[in-house]
């Protein structure tokens, strides 16, 4: 699992906060996630689940997370990369 670098989250959180937001043409450095272009960011999980999902198809690599603390009914602040094979 990829881990976002903390100043790249800082900046991402301070932009888009307590949002979902989905990651593509990813900047990796060292397992850190330090950049990339956020094509999606939305609120409600649901929705974000089903846009997200016309989007991802379309590029090599993505990934999402969410900006918000971490809620008990979510997942959230868990990273997901993934790969198109």
């Amino acid at each position: 699992m990829k881990t976002v670098d903390v100043h790249f989250k800082e900046e991402l959180t301070q932009l888009y906060p307590d949002e979902w937001l989905l990651l593509a043409n990813i900047v990796e450095q060292k397992g850190h996630i330090v950049g990339g272009e956020v094509i999606l960011h939305e609120k409600d999980k649901r929705i974000f689940t089903v846009k997200a999902k016309d989007l991802i198809p379309q590029y090599q690599h993505t990934a999402h997370f969410y900006t918000g603390a971490p809620d008990k009914r979510t997942t959230s602040g868990l990273l997901r990369l993934t790969q198109k094979q």
